[in-house]
């Protein structure tokens, strides 16, 4: 009991420091001069206007860009208004038109087409916005188009490298499955849209830090869950509602292919990771939601509260309610996922690993028992999709990206049937 109380109180004092940290390192971005990035932000007008507020990038299977919020972050980057480092911290402001979304602002203000009695502070404090500690310094030297080039870039950089340090330690069963969620999940749409971008480092850089602890950390099941604590609050400091769950879903089938442990260990440890995820997913978020509103006077807890509701029941674009909301967002969502390109990869996988299975001399082994663990990962998505179901189904075209977890459990159980360490 004593050892559950001191565990408790260590989740607690992670929470509070990164609450802590988080705004204080968005001070201190707000303390760079804005008045230099604004011309790189504007650079986004252009390409805006030529691809639209929400283009599809290559060819039209339901996944899209999301120039529109991108247009938000831009502005949010750039605002120099009065109020100290703290209130921007809290309240993340921006200069908006008060006949114009964001996207459509950006795109006039680029052009000199609003005069200054037109704008108005709009804030959005329900969000930490982290992004905004590597977006400001990156709008001091590169516009919107170079921003791309460089997610690109650096994405692609730690995916090979998570796929070197699987292969330089020996977990190189790992290497086909990564690789195989990572491309289901549309890596360049990560890369050109940076409200997607936070996500797809977040993967790539915790399963790094996974693979490169395991031998460390081995036996120790309070790290792994601390671990999984911070990964939870980076996602709500970094995201906003794209496809959170896969910070938990990818690096827990990493997790549990390096750890041969058996069916009920597996399962227990996908339950206690789970939880300290959804502890450091959670609290990051009200601890936002009360330090703004402590901080600023605004009732941003209200605030919270309402749009919460909104992305579980919907507005007028919602048009049913329920338990057929929920079948239509998993239906919106699966439809986008399981695309032809996306069948295709998935087929050709399932086909070699069958007949990889099928050629062995041995069948059973402690591997089917950790269907259960998997299973439960790959339900995960689903369980996401119910909770937020008015936001799935309107925003399918970037949610569905959560199904990678399930494409994740999927092949990790394969290739743990190939893993000789889990025969019997």
């Amino acid at each position: 009991m004593g050892k559950i109380f001191k565990h408790a109180l260590e989740a607690m004092g992670i929470l509070a420091a990164g609450l802590c940290i988080g705004t204080l390192l968005l001070m201190a971005a707000y303390s760079l001069p804005a008045e230099k990035m604004r011309e790189h932000a504007m650079s986004a007008a252009e390409i805006f206007e030529k691809e639209g507020d929400h283009p599809a990038l290559f060819f039209n299977v339901g996944a899209k860009l999301d120039n529109w919020t991108d247009a938000i972050m831009l502005l949010n980057a750039i605002y120099s208004g009065e109020e100290s480092s703290l209130e921007k911290a809290m309240l993340v402001p921006r200069r908006q038109s008060m006949y114009a979304d964001a996207y459509h602002t950006l795109i006039g203000e680029s052009r000199g087409k609003i005069g200054e009695e037109d704008y108005y502070v709009a804030s959005y404090s329900r969000y930490w916005h982290g992004y905004l500690i590597f977006l400001k310094p990156l709008l001091l030297f590169l516009d919107y188009g170079d921003i791309r080039i460089f997610h690109l870039i650096l994405q692609t950089i730690l995916t090979a490298g998570v796929l070197v340090v699987m292969w330089q330690r020996n977990f190189k069963y790992c290497m086909i499955p990564y690789a195989v969620s990572v491309l289901s999940v549309m890596p360049v749409d990560n890369a050109f849209s940076m409200q997607y971008a936070d996500v797809a480092y977040l993967i790539s850089a915790g399963t790094l830090v996974l693979l490169l602890c395991s031998e460390r950390w081995k036996g120790k099941h309070w790290y792994y869950i601390c671990y999984f604590i911070v990964m939870g609050m980076l996602t709500s400091y970094f995201d906003f509602l794209t496809y959170p769950v896969l910070t938990f879903g990818i690096p827990m089938c990493v997790c549990l292919c390096i750890r041969p442990e058996d069916g009920l260990q597996s399962l227990k440890s996908v339950i206690r990771n789970g939880l300290g995820w959804c502890w450091g997913y959670s609290g990051m978020w009200a601890g936002k939601w009360l330090l703004a509103t402590l901080v600023t006077g605004d009732n941003v807890l209200q605030e919270a509260q309402e749009s919460a509701l909104y992305r579980i029941y919907g507005g007028g674009e919602v048009p049913v309610s329920g338990a057929a909301l929920v079948c239509s967002a998993v239906a919106r969502n699966a439809g986008v996922y399981f695309n032809p390109f996306h069948l295709a990869l998935l087929s050709l996988f399932a086909l070699c690993a069958a007949v990889l299975i099928t050629r062995k001399k041995k069948w059973g082994g402690r591997w089917w028992s950790l269907v259960p663990a998997f299973g439960v990962i790959a339900a995960v998505p689903f369980v996401w999709y119910g909770l937020l179901r008015s936001h799935s189904y309107v925003h399918y075209w970037m949610t569905y990206k959560d199904l990678g977890a399930v494409c994740m459990a999927f092949t990790c159980l394969c290739v743990c049937a190939l893993d000789k360490r889990r025969q019997s």
